[in-house]
């Protein structure tokens, strides 16, 4: 007997499932949209964070372009103007 319940356990499972299946289907629905929805929002929130990397990294460049382009423009000030 002991041989023989996995096939017979393998059985219950395939009659249950044929007759019940639609309606555990029709339950369970909602877990597997929701679960679509979740890994939709992780999605998104790696691709905010890689974009709010790039925000950053442009904004640095932004300022060590401003801060020279200030010192740059301070050195001038010393020089006399032609006009």
């Amino acid at each position: 007997m002991a041989r023989n319940f996995p096939t017979y356990l393998l059985k219950c499972l395939q009659d249950w499932f044929q007759h019940h299946g639609d309606e555990f289907y029709d339950e369970l629905k909602h877990i597997r949209n929701a679960l679509d929805q979740v890994l939709a929002s992780d999605r998104f929130a790696v691709a905010v964070q890689r974009d709010a990397r790039h925000v950053e990294l442009l904004a640095s460049v932004h300022r060590l372009i401003r801060a020279q382009r200030e010192k740059r423009q301070k050195s001038d000030d010393r020089q006399l103007s032609l006009f």
